[in-house]
């Protein structure tokens, strides 16, 4: 009978791990990696010299690895644009996504959408 409990015990124990996995509370945001990697070249360098910014003519910009997206930093501001049309619900979840990885940096003050259907992160002063 003593076997019996213990068999049961480290089956329920078993099974509440299996069960609880400690990134639920995370969104996935897989799709986004490689957005995440070209922002953050940009956002590093702005954010490890507090007056460094890109020039004016935009000629910092690059396109990602998966080529869905350019960025292009302009002064403090960098500018994020789709290769193709999105609808705003989709610009919304990169947005969301963009706030997860980059809000809590100190540097960037805001992330937002623009009305020509980009997003913008602000990392002016």
């Amino acid at each position: 009978m003593k076997h019996l409990i213990m068999l049961f015990c480290s089956l329920l124990l078993s099974a509440t791990f299996v069960s609880c996995d400690k990134d639920d509370d995370e969104p996935n945001y897989d799709q986004f990696s490689s957005l995440f990697s070209t922002v953050n070249t940009f956002v590093t360098k702005l954010d490890s010299n507090s007056s460094y910014s890109y020039p004016i003519n935009g000629s910092a910009k690059k396109t990602t690895s998966d080529y869905k997206f350019e960025v292009k930093p302009v002064g403090r501001l960098i500018g994020i644009t789709p290769k193709k049309s999105m609808t705003k619900s989709e610009l919304t979840l990169v947005k969301e996504a963009l706030e997860w990885k980059f809000g809590s940096k100190y540097v960037v003050k805001d992330i937002y959408l623009n009305s020509g259907g980009g997003i913008t992160i602000d990392c002016r002063r």
